[in-house]
């Protein structure tokens, strides 16, 4: 998670604590591209750019909702397309090379505090690999389950 977005979290919301998070080291973040790759039927040596296009063209969009919305709401959108996250999940930043762990109740109720409109493309999966859920820059939705 970028420190900006925690200051300016905590800017808006005196009193308040951003909510708990953890940077994966890369060993860790390495485990679970190659789960991916595993997951998707990919060659482990298959770079991560690579990976990320794959997924982007396997996964489905989900047209009625956008993420820029102010109705918008992480858990109903997940909802809506059958997927049911574990307490904990992954937010892919980058190539599956940046990847906060977060717990999905605190992602859900302060997603418009983590996700920023028109510059982050991000990636929600949990430790089952078994769906990604991708909201990009303009708050359009995709899924691979």
């Amino acid at each position: 998670m970028e420190q900006f977005k925690v200051q300016h979290y905590l800017s808006a919301h005196p009193g308040s604590s951003f909510p708990e998070f953890q940077h994966l080291a890369e060993g860790d973040a390495t485990v679970l591209r190659c789960g991916l790759l595993g997951r998707c039927g990919l060659d482990q040596a298959l770079s991560p750019l690579d990976l990320v296009r794959t997924i982007r063209g396997r996964q489905q969009p989900i047209v009625q909702m956008n993420a820029e919305s102010s109705e918008f709401r992480l858990d109903v959108a997940v909802a809506a397309v059958g997927v049911q996250p574990r307490p904990s999940v992954y937010i892919n930043w980058n190539r599956y090379d940046d990847i906060d762990e977060i717990g999905f109740a605190d992602l859900a109720q302060q997603f418009h505090d983590i996700w920023y409109p028109s510059s982050d493309d991000i990636d929600l999966f949990d430790a089952s690999l078994a769906w990604i859920f991708s909201i990009d820059h303009d708050g359009y939705l995709s899924v691979l389950s």
